[in-house]
């Protein structure tokens, strides 16, 4: 159910299915593996099912946002995603959530969450620049761009830090994280490609939009690269120029 009304069409209601399903995630993730499998004894889902769970809604949500290409379906991919992400990032200190279904096989850790979006990201480019039009109608770029910048990639030996030092504070463990400095190389031997083909397909978008974006009157402007018999209005072509310019600029914060 929650899951499900991340895609719903008021923003309120999007947010606030959001914060609880992380508030879920949190609660559950932090209690020890005993609590863990004393819960699910009696009735109440785990970590584990909620990848489960996740799974066919990402996918469902998925199919949804290429089909509409509207922005709270975009939108509700993008915290799906986001709710992965941390799940993986969470697997990386917590090995137990990495017993296998089909998504923890898929995404081993955060990095391959993010690996798979820029991959993605990187195809739609790509069909645009073959073919605008089959890309207007079946590969917006807005909703995969939007869950990179929701990830936020960023340094995972913070994030393990600090979710360590929770850890520690509910559960009274005593052992420190020592890694970070270490982490940190990591880090740079890991993301430094990722970084780098983030800014790639950044450049590419622009490039891909900047004729529309940058007519004197935007509203009616048709591209001659689009077939006058394809079934599309500059209005269509408009929203997915501006929709991907606009998350590739949230997007180069990262």
């Amino acid at each position: 159910m929650l899951l499900d009304l991340t895609s719903d069409p008021f923003d309120d209601v999007r947010q606030s299915a959001m914060q609880l399903l992380m508030l879920r995630l949190c609660n559950d993730l932090c209690l020890p593996i005993s609590e863990q499998h004393a819960s699910s004894l009696c009735g109440h889902s785990s970590p584990t099912s909620l990848l489960l769970s996740l799974g066919s809604c990402l996918e469902r949500s998925e199919m949804l946002m290429l089909r509409t290409g509207r922005t709270e379906h975009a939108d509700g991919v993008s915290r799906l995603y986001e709710i992965l992400y941390e799940h993986r990032n969470f697997a990386t200190t917590l090995p137990s959530l990495s017993a296998g279904n089909e998504l923890s096989d898929r995404y081993p850790t955060a990095f391959d969450v993010v690996e798979d979006l820029v991959s993605k990201v990187e195809v739609a480019v790509a069909t645009a620049n073959e073919n605008r039009a089959k890309a207007i109608e079946q590969c917006p770029l807005h909703g995969y761009i939007a869950s990179i910048r929701c990830v936020r990639v960023q340094n995972l030996s913070f994030r393990q830090a600090r979710i360590a030092n929770l850890r520690r504070r509910i559960l009274g463990e005593t052992t420190l994280y020592s890694q970070v400095e270490h982490s940190d190389q990591n880090y740079l031997l890991t993301f430094r490609p990722i970084h780098k083909r983030v800014f790639d397909f950044l450049e590419a978008i622009w490039v891909l939009v900047r004729d529309v974006l940058c007519d004197d009157a935007p509203e009616g402007h048709f591209p001659d690269d689009l077939d006058d018999e394809v079934d599309l209005s500059s209005r269509d072509v408009l929203s997915f120029s501006w929709r991907a310019l606009n998350e590739a600029r949230y997007c180069s914060s990262i």
